[in-house]
C-alpha cells in the first residue's frame, strides 16, 4: 500500500531559509553582534545586545549563550571563561 502522507521516498524537502526580520531593530539570524555579559549561571551566560548593560529595557535584546558554546575545551563553570560585564562577540 502506498503512503500518501508525505513526499515519495519518505523524506521531506529542505526547509527554506527564514525570512529577514521585518523589524530592523531585531537581530538578524546568523548575524554577529557585540554584547555585554549580564549574568552568569551554571548552564551558561546571558548576553545583552544593547549598547550598555543599563540600556533602555524596550530596546535591549538579551539571550543565553549555553556553556557548551563558550569555548572549544570542556568547561564546567562559565566564570572560568568570562566575567560579568565583559564585552563579547556573539552569533545569533
Amino acid at each position: 500500500r502506498k503512503r500518501e502522507d508525505g513526499p515519495p521516498g519518505g523524506s521531506a524537502p529542505p526547509a527554506p531559509p527564514p525570512p529577514p526580520p521585518s523589524d530592523p531593530s531585531q537581530p538578524a539570524l546568523h548575524g554577529i553582534y557585540d554584547g555585554i555579559v549580564t549574568k552568569l549561571m551554571d548552564f551558561g551566560v546571558f548576553v545583552s545586545l544593547g549598547s550598555a548593560p543599563d540600556a533602555n529595557a524596550d530596546k535591549k535584546k538579551e539571550g543565553l549563550v549555553h556553556i557548551s558554546h563558550l569555548r572549544s575545551a570542556q568547561t564546567t563553570k562559565p566564570e572560568e571563561v568570562v566575567r560579568k560585564g565583559a564585552r563579547v562577540k556573539v552569533k545569533v
